[in-house]
């Protein structure tokens, strides 16, 4: 069928074959013309998607970094919060470990000074212990000496 209609044109008159030819050639030249167009489409477009992909893979890769950072940034910050808050219970730590301290050399004190008042009581009671029996020593003496003068007075009464 179509050799047919091609021959049927080409052996119609008018038609000139070299006509013809820069026809073909010009329709091959539009085709060819035509296939690089499309081709250099398909490039553009290609380089157009490996663009956006490396774009957006670079976004990607900066909205990573930028949450990594803000990760940071706030496992920084609690951890400031921790050493704050250690410090403060060291402090703290250190506080009730010098009152212990403190309440422990008052009573210390406190014992030391019940220890010094016993003393003190016990050195007055044997003191007055001393003084006590010091005087009823001198008291059995007198008595005595008083004996023995009435005795001898008595003895000299007699012999006279």
């Amino acid at each position: 069928g179509s050799t047919r209609a091609r021959r049927t044109v080409r052996n119609e008159p008018g038609n000139d074959p070299a006509n013809t030819d820069a026809y073909i050639a010009t329709v091959r030249h539009r085709r060819q013309q035509t296939d690089t167009d499309r081709d250099e489409r398909a490039r553009q477009r290609k380089r157009l998607l490996v663009e956006q992909m490396s774009q957006q893979v670079s976004v990607e890769q900066h909205q990573a970094d930028t949450l990594l950072m803000t990760k940071l940034v706030r496992q920084a910050q609690r951890e400031r919060k921790i050493a704050a808050r250690l410090m403060a219970i060291r402090r703290e730590k250190e506080v009730v470990r010098q009152n212990r301290l403190y309440r422990q050399q008052q009573a210390q004190r406190l014992r030391d000074q019940a220890f010094e008042a016993a003393l003190d009581r016990e050195a007055e009671l044997a003191r007055r212990q001393r003084e006590e029996h010091a005087d009823e020593l001198q008291a059995q003496q007198q008595q005595r000496t008083a004996a023995r003068e009435a005795r001898a007075a008595a003895l000299n009464q007699a012999k006279k």
